[in-house]
């Protein structure tokens, strides 16, 4: 992971948006020497740069440097023979989902470590149990 190319991202989201770093981290529950860190050389948790992501409304991706737009978050996500898009928060919070053919599974990651962020411990313990089943049975 380039820290430098984070941050510069990170600082250029929060201009786009009207904002700072130090305001936007302090909105995602985040202590201001996140930055500060990284500019010393270390690497953030998993964590903060996922909470990061969901402030500044981009993916992990965008941030990380594995895609140059920072709305991938927002596109289809394919998974070889089907692909799932994400484009709508429903009433009760959920994303609503559909599922269509598709061959491209370039933020399937993403997609899915979101997926995976937002359940609690139960259903990630499920989830992780039934992925493995899922992964036997090939």
């Amino acid at each position: 992971m380039d820290l430098k190319s984070l941050i510069s991202k990170i600082q250029i989201l929060c201009t786009e948006q009207n904002s700072n770093v130090d305001k936007m981290l302090k909105e995602c529950d985040l202590n201001s020497s996140v930055v500060d860190n990284m500019k010393k050389g270390s690497m953030p948790s998993i964590d903060k740069v996922y909470a990061i992501s969901n402030c500044l409304d981009c993916s992990i991706d965008y941030l990380l440097g594995r895609t140059d737009n920072s709305q991938s978050h927002k596109s289809a996500i394919t998974t070889g023979d089907i692909s799932v898009s994400h484009n709508s928060v429903v009433g009760d919070g959920h994303v609503g989902v559909s599922i269509h053919n598709g061959t491209d599974t370039s933020e399937q990651a993403a997609f899915l470590l979101n997926i995976f962020n937002n359940l609690n411990l139960i259903d990630k313990s499920k989830l992780l149990i039934y992925a493995d089943e899922l992964n036997k049975n090939k």
